[in-house]
């Protein structure tokens, strides 16, 4: 992700309604325990990748639209395009590109690249970069830290991501902690400067830390996540954020 995918991923905005849900806790109450998949959130991996010939389609609210294929044994290919924060003007669009090096007993280690452009405003903004993430992977459960280091824009955006889930049975509880130190751009701080998507991050109140809490479940063919994240923004107070995504295979 640039730097704006990762305000994107770190700041979307989701407001579903009660009868959506409700109807997720139906679906999950009649499927069974969801197989761990890529990823906890969209910006939050497990270690895991798609398996090969596989190709699986995932919907997020507001409207952010991606899908991974896997295109090799332990080979992920993933896209991703859409405007999930409703407030702002910011659209973006990402491919990566996701290889597990290791996948050894309980230890999974996975690799990737990845290269996005974003649209704020009128202004653009390209960013690239890689992202390792080592996890411990179980049969009811697994724990996995990611870091990620975006280059292109005025100065580098590292990221760091924790994730862990148990299977609870009908449903598998998830957790995912980011957090991302704020950068040393010395970008201007003045109004016109907001457009300007190499000094986002420090010209508009860009999340530092997020926190995510849900489940995962999987009813049919149909798989999906839905919880409650918490946004800490600089200078503002913390902002929750109920999030819904849905993923479907076109390949199974």
């Amino acid at each position: 992700m640039c730097a704006s995918g990762l305000l994107v991923a770190f700041g979307v905005v989701v407001r579903p309604v009660p009868a959506i849900i409700l109807g997720v806790a139906a679906l999950a109450a009649r499927g069974r325990a969801e197989p761990l998949p890529t990823h906890v959130t969209p910006w939050a991996p497990t270690g895991g990748v798609v398996e090969p010939g596989r190709v699986r389609l995932e919907y997020g609210l507001v409207a952010h639209v991606s899908a991974a294929a896997g295109v090799a044994p332990g080979l992920e290919l993933r896209v991703a395009a859409g405007a999930p924060i409703a407030p702002l003007q910011l659209f973006a669009a990402e491919v990566a590109l996701r290889g597990q090096l290791v996948r050894a007993g309980p230890l999974r280690v996975t690799v990737g690249a990845q290269a996005a452009a974003a649209w704020l405003d009128g202004a653009t903004g390209r960013r690239h970069g890689g992202e390792l993430t080592v996890g411990l992977h179980g049969p009811r459960g697994h724990v996995a830290w990611s870091r990620r280091r975006y280059l292109g824009g005025a100065a580098p955006v590292e990221v760091d991501v924790a994730t862990a889930s148990i299977d609870l049975g009908p449903v598998r509880a998830a957790a995912a902690v980011g957090w991302v130190p704020a950068p040393s751009t010395g970008c201007p701080r003045a109004p016109r400067a907001r457009g300007d998507l190499r000094c986002l991050a420090t010209t508009a109140p860009a999340p530092a830390h997020a926190l995510a809490l849900g489940v995962q479940f999987h009813g049919g063919r149909v798989t999906g996540s839905a919880g409650l994240a918490l946004v800490l923004r600089r200078e503002l107070p913390p902002v929750p954020l109920p999030y819904l995504v849905v993923s479907v295979p076109l390949r199974p």
